[in-house]
């Protein structure tokens, strides 16, 4: 661009410039340094702004994927529980049969409620609380009339919790293996208390019964509590609490689930 200039100023102006090879030379190197410079950080800025947008849009795509395969992979979980839990409420009705006919035929017909609440939410992964305790009630309803004077359940709830969001059925498993593995020969009357409360920034869902121990503290995890673990895994990755132990200095067990505290924007 230089030597354009002067040969611009010899042409029309006729002004002789006396630079030297040296000059051109120089002034080639530190004009090319400076534009090199400035066009290095341009295409810098340009290609940074590029990949961050497209690493932002790739991360969300992960989302969004991870979202899908958590739903896929609850769901999974949640049609293993739903036989699971039916058998197990259809044995409890059918030992009424023989005993009380008509009781056994009330039973019945508060399960049809049960289940046609369960099959409405079929498809839902997260309902509020007040939703599952809803459906937990209709089974204790019909838990309370099989065992009948032997069993006794306490539902302690803090307040301003309705819309806290929880896996769906994630209570009922752990009342029925209270009430399972609860009674023995010398237990015959069992209470349990659940208790269910905000504690920092988790939910606490505590069962706690005055039944039979646990065998060297430990609990053997059957299909209804080993598909609970594995659908808290699969929401909350490890940011949840699952603990079955026997209470310290008393008789009986206390299961506790503690997950994040998230209210419902419904």
């Amino acid at each position: 661009m230089f030597l354009i200039y002067d040969v611009y100023l010899f042409y029309f102006s006729e002004q002789v410039i006396n630079r030297t090879f040296n000059y051109y030379l120089l002034n080639t190197i530190y004009y090319s340094n400076t534009y090199f410079l400035i066009y290095s950080v341009n295409v810098f800025i340009i290609y940074t702004y590029y990949y961050v947008d497209k690493l932002k849009a790739t991360e969300l795509q992960k989302v969004e994927l991870k979202q899908q395969l958590t739903d896929v992979q609850v769901s999974v979980l949640k049609y293993q529980l739903h036989p699971h839990f039916f058998f197990n409420t259809l044995n409890s009705i059918s030992s009424l049969i023989d005993i009380n006919p008509k009781l056994a035929q009330n039973t019945l017909a508060d399960f049809s409620d049960l289940l046609r609440d369960i099959l409405f939410l079929k498809d839902t992964n997260l309902m509020t609380l007040s939703t599952e305790m809803d459906i937990l009630k209709r089974y204790i309803d019909i838990m309370l009339i099989r065992f009948s004077d032997h069993l006794k359940i306490i539902i302690t709830i803090e307040d301003n919790l309705e819309d806290v969001l929880i896996p769906s059925l994630i209570l009922q498993p752990i009342i029925e293996n209270n009430i399972k593995h609860g009674y023995s020969y010398s237990i015959t009357d069992l209470e349990i208390r659940l208790s269910i409360f905000k504690y920092g920034n988790m939910l606490v869902m505590e069962v706690e019964n005055n039944g039979e121990p646990l065998k060297n503290n430990r609990c053997q995890f059957g299909t209804g509590l080993k598909n609970t673990e594995d659908r808290l895994k699969t929401l909350y990755d490890d940011d949840y609490v699952f603990t079955i132990k026997n209470i310290a200095h008393k008789i009986g067990v206390i299961s506790k689930i503690a997950i994040p505290y998230r209210i419902s924007n419904i």
